[in-house]
């Protein structure tokens, strides 16, 4: 037999892979039959993943394209799980990542995205025996990613860095969550969904057409909105260009303007100087569509979402949670040890970024 292997979790160039060396990811072909994807890593987390998929995937995964995990084993420290992607067809899939650096078409990157949540994961978002809900601070800042904790190994110069720029209308945003500044609202409660749990563009895989994600070991229960904050914080803090000539004011002046356009339901005008930017149009583009999907699944699973007459963005009852939910996943991502410091300073801008704003919206109510 002839085994052909190659490399399939992220993109050629200087993005960095959202595994950060805690895994690997590879396409498999054996005496040239469809190829699999291989992921390997530690035994532990082979084992979590086999688990979350028995108990949350198998056979609860809509439309007739979707991942099935064959397969998965251990042996000492590592372990490996093996997927086939159902359906796909003679053009392999490729991860998110890569097709996102890729092409500047808007509509080619979400149309297989719309294909995930409206058909592979709607069964989730639309269960027939509902969680109970949770707060926030039980959802992030305890359970699930214990963000708390991985906020403790943001360093003072980390935020210094970031808050001297006074300019980007920014707080403390570790200060803002777990100090006091967020107040009531972390601890109100919010709709609980089996999300994947880890939705970054290497974990997904496209065709053009469909979706299939691999990765299981943090799907379950959590904040029902929770893979659409993922998504979105990975394109601006990974996706769109690390490397110059986005340097960080420009990444602050989207964000900014992102973020006007979450608060008031609209699509995101970016400003003047930056609108000949491609790789910002692309990013701001991209993720209005992400939170307009995300729109679709607030309105089908609260009957209070049909009331919005906002033709885009999010219900208003949604953007508060929304907003909080974004920080919590950049302080994880920031405080990460194997993190590439320019992604970790652009965690650190949006969620300061983020705080002002809810802090605003607080106390403005």
């Amino acid at each position: 037999q002839s085994v052909a292997i190659s490399r399939l979790d992220h993109a050629e160039g200087p993005l960095s892979p959202a595994s950060r060396g805690e895994s690997v990811v590879l396409r498999a072909a054996v005496d040239g039959a469809d190829p699999r994807v291989l992921k390997l890593t530690s035994s532990a987390a082979t084992q979590r993943e086999a688990r979350h998929f028995k108990r949350h995937i198998e056979n609860r995964l809509g439309g007739d394209y979707h991942t099935r995990l064959i397969s998965s084993t251990v042996f000492w420290d590592v372990g490996g799980s093996l997927y086939s992607l159902v359906g796909a067809g003679i053009t392999p899939p490729v991860s998110f990542s890569a097709a996102y650096s890729q092409t500047d078409d808007v509509e080619a990157l979400v149309k297989p995205l719309e294909h995930f949540f409206d058909i592979v994961w709607r069964h989730h978002y639309r269960p027939s025996k509902p969680l109970p809900s949770a707060s926030l601070e039980t959802l992030y800042g305890q359970r699930t990613l214990k963000v708390k904790k991985k906020a403790e190994q943001i360093s003072p110069k980390m935020l210094a860095d970031v808050l001297d720029h006074v300019d980007w209308e920014l707080i403390d945003p570790v200060d803002y969550l777990f100090n006091g500044g967020a107040g009531a609202a972390i601890l109100q409660p919010v709709k609980q969904r089996i999300t994947h749990g880890d939705l970054h563009g290497d974990n997904i895989f496209v065709d053009g057409d469909h979706t299939w994600v691999i990765d299981f070991g943090r799907t379950g229960p959590g904040y029902w909105l929770r893979d659409f904050v993922e998504l979105e914080m990975d394109i601006f803090t990974r996706l769109c260009p690390i490397e110059q000539p986005v340097n960080q004011s420009r990444f602050a002046a989207m964000t900014s303007a992102s973020i006007t356009a979450l608060v008031s339901g609209t699509h995101t005008q970016l400003p003047p100087n930056l609108q000949d930017d491609p790789d910002l149009v692309k990013a701001v583009a991209v993720v209005d569509q992400v939170r307009d999907l995300a729109r679709s699944c607030a309105v089908c699973a609260s009957a209070e979402s049909t009331q919005s007459e906002d033709p885009y963005g999010l219900p208003d009852h949604v953007q508060g949670e929304y907003m909080l939910a974004l920080i919590y996943n950049c302080l994880f991502v920031a405080g990460m040890s194997r993190v590439e410091p320019s992604q970790r300073q652009r965690a650190l801008i949006y969620a300061g970024q983020l705080a002002a704003r809810h802090q605003t919206m607080q106390d403005s109510s």
